[in-house]
């Protein structure tokens, strides 16, 4: 998965899960429109991930990028160029798996309202504030359950 880049078009390109979030974009769009958390990492002096948080961003649009098309050989260069696949870069096979994968662009707004920052959540109470503050009532109730997994 790409990073979410800071700039006026905040985006994320990613080929994981693209088919699922595509149905839901052309659907219910229960992934679209809600406020959802957003860390940037780095790796530590442990040689350990640290993350930040950066604030809250909702996703608002989704764009079909197909295999082979101009502009994935684009991000893929910029991509190699940034030294995003490390020090070595990438094997000629992972170039043509991710060149002959249909990807997509996320674009990103920064939400607008005031909400709580994760690191003052109580334990276990993230999971219910990001369905609250996204109105999924349905998925609360679910997770409320008394055979829940997070009981």
């Amino acid at each position: 998965m790409q990073h979410l880049k800071t700039r006026e078009e905040p985006e994320i390109w990613t080929h994981t899960n693209a088919d699922k979030l595509i149905e839901d974009f052309k659907g219910e769009k229960k992934n679209f429109d809600r406020p959802v958390p957003v860390f940037k990492s780095w790796r530590g002096g442990d040689r350990r991930d640290d993350f930040e948080f950066i604030g809250w961003w909702k996703m608002e649009s989704l764009e079909t990028v197909e295999p082979q098309s101009d502009e994935l050989k684009r991000m893929m260069q910029v991509k190699e160029e940034a030294k995003g696949y490390g020090r070595n870069g990438r094997t000629a096979s992972a170039w043509a798996e991710s060149l002959s994968t249909k990807w997509i662009k996320l674009k990103f707004a920064r939400a607008t309202e005031t909400l709580k920052e994760p690191v003052k959540m109580e334990k276990k109470e993230g999971e219910r504030y990001l369905l609250k503050i996204g109105g999924l009532e349905e998925e609360i109730r679910i997770l409320e359950e008394p055979n829940s997994e997070t009981d």
